[in-house]
């Protein structure tokens, strides 16, 4: 744990830093080069055990920021679903700039597709739909999946806080505050979905081959919400180190 802090702290000290590549993911990516931490799909953390999440923004309270934290990716346990992932963007999407796609956040209450959560069994995740066409259940998650899958990922992590500024096009970094956490709090997921808490994002479309590309099923929660999972280890200003 010293050590990667370390690393980021002299990082910091480099100053801003032009990323590697554009969009959201650019934050993290950038960070990981400089660390030099190779990309890969790996579900595993993302250094010695820690895993890194990159964000621009600061931890100071009032400060502006995303506000919802990826915490990560878990695809449906589709044996148990009764809709495969082309029939739920057949059926719920809509046609976007990817063709026929669907892009959405589903929480307690239905959203515009008229998808929902529901695990008040405290046994499953239940996606389920309430439209004109179709009511009943769409996808499933196993909630001991699901901790265990937090509590892998997310066993120790340090969320990196940079600042962001923009010249002639470029998006640039500077890497400011590591807030430090461990052994997340997964016993009452359940309830977290139930409440709104926690939620999952889909971010798909069917490609023109007729398969499906996929964003991975993104679970997150608000950073509101955030010391809900996550108690605080400590906060660091690398300015200070």
């Amino acid at each position: 744990m010293k050590k990667l802090l370390e690393k980021i702290a002299e990082i910091h000290k480099m100053g801003f830093v032009k990323g590697v590549t554009h969009g959201d993911t650019n934050v993290g990516r950038t960070l990981e080069t400089l660390l030099g931490i190779s990309q890969n799909s790996s579900k595993a953390p993302d250094y010695k055990g820690i895993e890194l999440k990159s964000r621009r923004g600061s931890p100071k309270k009032g400060s502006k920021g995303v506000d919802k934290i990826t915490l990560f990716t878990n695809v449906p346990d589709w044996s148990r679903s009764n809709f495969s992932a082309k029939q739920i963007i057949e059926t719920f999407g809509y046609e976007g700039e990817h063709g026929r796609q669907l892009y959405c956040t589903i929480s307690n209450t239905p959203n515009s597709q008229g998808l929902y959560l529901d695990a008040s069994d405290e046994i499953d995740l239940i996606n389920k739909a309430q439209t004109k066409q179709y009511k009943g259940d769409v996808a499933v998650w196993a909630l001991s999946k699901l901790k265990e899958r937090l509590n892998e990922k997310h066993r120790e992590t340090f969320w990196v806080y940079a600042k962001s500024d923009s010249v002639d096009g470029s998006e640039y970094f500077r890497y400011d505050f590591v807030k430090h956490t461990r052994k997340p709090n997964s016993t009452n997921m359940g309830s977290m979905f139930d409440a709104g808490i926690l939620t999952v994002d889909y971010a798909m479309y069917i490609k023109p081959s007729g398969g499906v590309r996929d964003h991975g099923y993104l679970f997150r929660i608000s950073r509101d919400n955030f010391n809900q999972i996550f108690p605080l280890e400590k906060v660091y200003d690398l300015s200070n180190r």
